[in-house]
């Protein structure tokens, strides 16, 4: 029979040395949005996601002041249309002025398929708006996506260390 002492010597050298976490990933959720900040006890980097759906592959993620809608991976959205609540559909292709100069950029990397089934649209398009509506190709099926509460969001990841808007990413 082993003793309770020994045990718990063991388990005290099982854990020794311990170390903490170099990086540190915290996790919160509001009604439609979600957001991780992942902070670097090292270097000091933060890193945040703001995202809808699942963590892995998410719905809807913020970066660069824009907002990536994801479609799959091998939808071709280059002739994507949008409509914004209830206003007429609007061509995709009339915000790549604006998304360049924001520096955001679509994670495609194949010849037949650029857009890698994304459609990214500014967030300064977006200022008060409840809903956005995408149709990735023509004659497919659009898809709506709630954005209520995108700015509360983002003020609550800045005030919790997000402070620039390098820190986030997709």
């Amino acid at each position: 029979m082993t003793s309770p002492l020994l045990l718990t010597a063991g388990l005290a050298l099982a854990l020794w040395p311990f170390h903490a976490p170099q990086t540190v990933t915290r996790a919160f959720s509001q009604p439609i949005w979600r957001m991780t900040i992942r902070a670097d006890r090292f270097t000091g980097a933060v890193q945040c996601r703001v995202f809808q759906g699942a963590r892995s592959r998410p719905d809807v993620a913020y970066a660069r002041q824009s907002l990536a809608f994801r479609f799959g991976r091998g939808v071709n959205t280059l002739e994507a249309s949008y409509r914004i609540d209830s206003h007429p559909a609007i061509a995709w292709s009339t915000v790549y002025p604006t998304l360049t100069n924001l520096g955001a950029n679509l994670p495609g990397g194949r010849m037949d398929n650029p857009t890698g089934g994304l459609v990214l649209l500014p967030v300064s398009a977006l200022v008060g708006a409840h809903g956005v509506t995408i149709r990735p190709t023509p004659g497919s099926r659009p898809r709506a996506f709630a954005i209520d509460g995108l700015a509360d969001t983002l003020a609550n990841a800045r005030a919790r260390g997000c402070s620039t808007d390098a820190a986030f990413v997709r």
